[in-house]
């Protein structure tokens, strides 16, 4: 990885710069229990994570709002549907959709604002690139990350998710850099890191489970300002 070339930093939202908090399965019982129905946090936590894991089995192609609106309703249809079947399930999805968007269901990952504000006074140009929906904008201005980047790139807008190589070229064409001048960080192997090296450009995983694999990796955001020199 030749780090003197990079000018450009994209980064993944969920899990990377973000957390749900205090979890989701907090977040889906508390909303559950308005509507009569008590589930422990810890066992939807299990179920959404298994529910998400099968949506994103494939990638997805000609994404619009629409489509992504369908898919989050899906995943929260296989998470709660068994203890909800004589509920009012539409009530309740559009209670979950709405609550994401809300900065205090979100927790930032512990060093990122810092360290973004360090490295826009380095000059580098950052953007969000992330496989998610239109709520991230109201988000991203709520907890106070939006003048940090000059672009928010979102798959449901582009029509091409990660690790489609199309939303990577998108981005390069938007930022009017080369491949070897951008590095994305995230938390995912294959949509982020593999989506981004096969495009040509850099990445780094996010781990901070420090996790044994072959690809570059920081465990804590406070580990990138060694590794991005002064650019100003």
């Amino acid at each position: 990885m030749d780090i003197s070339a990079i000018s450009g930093i994209t980064f993944d939202v969920a899990g990377t710069l973000l957390s749900p908090y205090p979890s989701v399965g907090h977040i889906y019982a508390e909303v559950l229990s308005k509507h009569g129905v008590t589930i422990q946090p810890m066992a939807l936590n299990t179920l959404f994570k298994d529910s998400l894991a099968h949506a994103q089995e494939k990638t997805r192609e000609n994404l619009n709002e629409d489509t992504e609106f369908e898919f989050w309703r899906n995943i929260v249809w296989q998470t709660i549907i068994c203890y909800c079947k004589n509920k009012d399930f539409e009530g309740i999805f559009k209670e979950l959709f709405e609550t994401f968007t809300l900065a205090k269901r979100w927790r930032l990952t512990e060093e990122a604002l810092p360290t973004l504000q360090s490295l826009n006074k380095r000059g580098y140009r950052l953007a969000l690139l992330t496989n998610w929906d239109k709520r991230i904008r109201r988000l991203s201005d709520e907890i106070g990350l939006g003048t940090l980047f000059e672009s928010i790139f979102i798959s449901s807008e582009i029509g091409f998710e990660k690790p489609d190589r199309r939303i990577f070229t998108y981005v390069e064409k938007k930022m009017r850099l080369q491949p070897n001048n951008l590095i994305h960080i995230g938390d995912n192997i294959s949509r982020d890191a593999d989506g981004a090296i096969k495009a040509g450009w850099n990445a780094l995983i996010f781990d901070p489970e420090n996790e044994k694999h072959g690809y570059y990796r920081i465990t804590h955001f406070k580990e990138l300002l060694p590794l991005l020199p002064n650019r100003s």
